[in-house]
């Protein structure tokens, strides 16, 4: 299966990124070194990889690729934990405005992390509007009934509800920058 390029948008900019057979996405070292501002892209983006090769683990952060081109038979294609090592390395102001981009995205993550897993908060249910309820219930039914449990019942399942579907996302991102820290 052959690799396809296309264009994603990030950080309200356009990307070329190549896909790869297994659904991973990578970006060449050009490309990167375009984004970062360098007037001899691949080049200035090999010497980083290079100067910092043994933080890049191969087949997780980059793979190198054979391009049909007359100026280039290999390019080393970095996949998403590798473009961000690239741009953590790199000492241009648009390689400082991407790591300012990451530091708020895992901070967001974290700040979203430390709300889920502290004190649960409060059902919306306040004893008034509990009580209104039971007493439109009671309007309605023309019996009364133990409304005000069935109220904060339903409450509280509404709550569970939300906050299990709230811990399930986060659980899949705080799993995904675990990996991704740990290739690190």
């Amino acid at each position: 299966m052959n690799n396809t390029t296309s264009t994603i948008e990030f950080a309200g900019e356009s990307f070329s990124v190549i896909f790869m057979p297994d659904g991973r996405k990578a970006m060449t070292a050009e490309a990167i070194g375009t984004k970062l501002g360098y007037a001899e892209p691949r080049k200035h983006i090999n010497n980083l990889f290079n100067r910092h090769r043994n933080e890049f683990k191969d087949d997780v952060d980059f793979t190198v690729l054979n391009l049909r081109t007359t100026e280039m038979k290999h390019s080393v294609a970095f996949f998403e934990t590798g473009a961000i090592k690239v741009c953590m390395f790199a000492r241009t102001p648009e390689g400082e405005r991407y790591r300012d981009i990451f530091a708020k995205v895992l901070a967001g993550v974290a700040k979203a992390e430390e709300q889920l897993f502290s004190k649960p908060r409060r059902p919306y249910m306040t004893k008034a509007r509990s009580a209104t309820m039971i007493k439109i219930w009671e309007d309605i039914m023309d019996e009364p009934v133990n409304a005000e449990r069935q109220a904060k019942d339903a409450a509280e399942a509404n709550y569970r509800a939300l906050l299990e579907e709230h811990v399930a996302v986060l659980k899949q991102n705080v799993t995904l920058l675990q990996e991704r820290l740990a290739n690190n």
